[in-house]
């Protein structure tokens, strides 16, 4: 107990220390979103800005989230930034107390979990995007990881996994994938996933959807078309073994993450483990990234942390 408070107290005491910083361009488009959410202008949002070239480049459940408490730092004086690091930094606490009890259920000894739950505190990729850059990766791992702890109850675990991707969009890849596992068990677990996956989206994303579609698609899914040059994954592998990347891959490969979602579904239809359904498909979703940006790569961490917490990968590890 007392290692695992130090740990913790270290944890928060670094992301303490950067608590002002953001990456002011982005999170400008997180305040403008929250200040609208839960007024008559609740739905407006992505039809306000369907013209602009940069968006809130997600689904909204995250501003939603953050409305209230900006509102309440605001009435006591408080800088708008702490409420988006408050919340970070409660759900980068959350997922690793979540990891830590999956990796207990699944037969690691305490210190080993332990471990695991530091992984995920101390990866640069998790400091990076929340305490460098404001980014709420951390609020969406902590609903996979809930749903992945779910698993056994589809309906649950269908809530979770809609939470997870209206909160940053490339948890879709994850959704799909469990969607798979659970097309496997049959018509029944599909229903019950599904039916709580889609009340979860009916409640969050419905408002915007109707008031207009075409401004949605845009602000979470159009503006992005065009952008990224080449698969920075991919071409790492390729310039490494061949000092050279193939022509036909460079410039934006808007194709490769459809592709990705696809075979998502198709891991999960032929792994039964949701948790390695879950892990195989974010490998693809990062052979699939047109750009490289420290918290995209947070999803693959947080899948092959869930999937490698259990005895039997740490032994092969060692």
């Amino acid at each position: 107990m007392a290692v695992g408070l130090a740990l913790l107290g270290i944890a928060l005491g670094l992301r303490a220390v950067e608590g002002k910083t953001f990456l002011y361009a982005d999170l400008q488009h997180f305040f403008q979103f929250a200040e609208v959410a839960f007024t008559r202008d609740h739905a407006e949002y992505y039809a306000s800005v369907a013209d602009q070239r940069y968006t809130y480049a997600h689904l909204p459940l995250f501003p939603l989230m953050l409305a209230p408490v900006v509102r309440v730092y605001r009435a006591l004086g408080w800088e708008p930034i702490l409420a988006v690091k408050t919340l970070v930094h409660v759900f980068d606490v959350g997922t690793a107390i979540l990891l830590i009890r999956l990796a207990r259920r699944n037969g690691l000894p305490r210190a080993a979990a332990l471990g695991v739950g530091a992984l995920w505190l101390y990866a640069p990729w998790v400091y990076e995007a929340g305490a460098l850059n404001g980014h709420v990766a951390s609020v969406a791992a902590f609903f996979l990881v809930a749903g992945l702890l779910r698993a056994g109850v589809a309906w649950q675990a269908g809530i979770l996994l809609a939470l997870a991707f209206t909160t940053r969009s490339e948890l879709l890849v994850a959704a799909l994938a469990m969607g798979g596992v659970y097309a496997r068990r049959g018509r029944g677990a599909l229903g019950a996933y599904a039916l709580g996956a889609g009340g979860v989206f009916a409640v969050v994303v419905g408002p915007y959807l109707v008031r207009d579609a075409a401004a949605l698609h845009w602000g979470v899914v159009g503006h992005l078309a065009g952008r990224g040059d080449g698969l920075p994954v991919l071409r790492s592998f390729i310039q490494t073994a061949t000092g050279a990347f193939p022509d036909a891959l460079a410039g934006p490969q808007d194709w490769a993450m459809p592709v990705a979602l696809g075979i998502a579904i198709l891991v999960g239809l032929v792994e039964r483990d949701p948790s390695g359904a879950v892990f195989r498909a974010s490998l693809v979703y990062a052979l699939a990234l047109t750009l490289g940006h420290g918290r995209y790569f947070v999803f693959p961490l947080v899948a092959g942390l869930a999937f490698g917490a259990r005895p039997w990968v740490i032994v092969g590890l060692a």
